[in-house]
């Protein structure tokens, strides 16, 4: 079964740039950034900004946030992460917002250096208490304190300049300058920032500001597309509830909805459910249903309810699989060869719920932090050998398996896997 989501033209009016997934997102934030700290280096005036366009909720600054725990070396300087700034442009309603606060200042010097500081008492007594010297000849001018989103000193760090087409167009045109310069007339950047827009697409129903061509043609672009399949191993990775992420491989489709569903609204509604955890329960469901309807569409509601209380139950867990429970094997034949239904009296055969299992099973084993128990590796083998496992099913969660570090050896070990992904290696 594919979790790929049909996108329709209409979701990315007014977007740029390739249209990808999570994983290629990953690649170009890597490439831009990367190059831009290049081009601050080797032609300074050429440096660019970069938008991520995509609908609401699916994950675009929290890609951009990831950076704050990704390693970098910096002119020869190792850090354990960016300095990410969200910075949510919508809210600003005034240039001075993007200028900071005007501050009458004055000349210091001391052995031959000098500064314009701060006229307010307290600063500039500190300035002369540590020795410094007004040089009232010069007068006094109005300069800028930067708005709190600037960094003070060089080293990695990447401004998300969030929701950008949220904003007025006489923000907008303040920030070109920003755009082209990596500063205004009152503050630049220091060394090593690299600056990310976000942005939704241009539909009727957003409450946005169209980017002229000035502003475009400075930007590279990239569009982040819907992905159910990646969303599920991140879901997985981030322990949201099971049933959830059962639901949505089932029905890939139900990812987005109308309005209120999301990537974004998912994860909210499935990390409360695991505070409920028998849905067949009156009070439970009621619960459920409540706070469902509160952040998702009644279409998603409605479809959800169902298979959570009718069709859940049937999937086995990746835990049961790598633990060797018993009745694993007894389940799987059922799903294979078919179980009664106790409502219609119809026989069902349920290889939508063994595909369900099978992607669970790898979105659970590849998370971050998985390890297996003793004897997972067997009861994984036993699971994967099964003959009520369909043939495809087996031969694709041993490739996608196969394909990830550190994975191999639970393949390589079983003469009947290894000769399965040899027919494709």
């Amino acid at each position: 079964m594919s979790v790929d989501v049909v996108e329709h033209e209409a979701n990315y009016a007014g977007c740029y740039g390739h249209r990808g997934k999570h994983d290629e997102l990953d690649i170009f934030l890597d490439d831009f950034i990367y190059s831009s700290l290049d081009d601050e280096v080797n032609s300074p005036d050429e440096r660019w900004v970069s938008c991520i366009w995509g609908m609401p909720g699916i994950g675009k600054t929290t890609k951009v946030k990831a950076y704050r725990t990704t390693p970098v070396e910096w002119h020869g300087q190792q850090f354990d992460g960016w300095d990410v700034r969200d910075v949510p442009v919508a809210q600003f309603e005034e240039m001075g917002d993007i200028h900071g606060l005007p501050d009458k200042c004055i000349y210091v010097t001391k052995k031959g250096e000098g500064y314009w500081v701060s006229c307010e008492t307290d600063i500039l007594e500190g300035w002369k208490n540590d020795g410094w010297v007004v040089d009232y000849k010069k007068g006094t001018r109005t300069m800028y304190s930067p708005p709190d989103f600037v960094p003070t000193t060089p080293g990695p760090a990447i401004i998300v300049f969030d929701d950008a087409n949220r904003t007025s167009q006489r923000i907008l045109k303040g920030l070109m300058q920003v755009f082209q310069t990596h500063g205004t007339v009152s503050w630049k950047l220091p060394p090593g920032c690299v600056i990310v827009l976000t942005g939704n697409p241009g539909m009727q129903d957003f409450m946005v500001t169209e980017l002229d061509e000035a502003i475009v043609q400075r930007m590279v672009h990239f569009t982040l597309v819907h992905d159910a399949k990646q969303w599920v191993l991140w879901a997985a990775a981030n322990d949201l509830d099971p049933r959830g992420i059962s639901f949505i491989i089932r029905y890939p489709e139900m990812i987005v909805g109308p309005c209120l569903t999301s990537p974004r609204s998912l994860a909210k509604f499935f990390r409360f459910l695991k505070k409920i955890p028998d849905l067949n329960e009156a009070d439970g469901f009621r619960r459920a249903k409540m706070f469902a309807k509160g952040v998702l569409d009644e279409q998603t509601v409605a479809s959800m309810l169902t298979f959570m209380q009718r069709d859940v139950g049937l999937v086995i867990e990746p835990e049961e699989i790598l633990t060797g429970e018993d009745g694993v094997v007894d389940r799987m034949k059922k799903l294979h060869t078919g179980v009664k239904n106790e409502k219609t009296g119809e026989v069902d055969i349920r290889i939508d719920i063994l595909s369900v299992t099978v992607d669970r099973l790898f979105a659970h084993m590849v998370r971050p932090g998985f390890k297996p128990v003793n004897g997972s590796v067997k009861h994984f083998q036993d699971f994967a050998t099964s003959p009520y496992l369909e043939d495809d099913m087996r031969q694709n969660l041993c490739m996608r398996l196969f394909r990830r570090g550190g994975m191999q050896e639970w393949i390589l070990e079983n003469d009947a896997l290894t000769a399965l992904v040899m027919e494709v290696v």
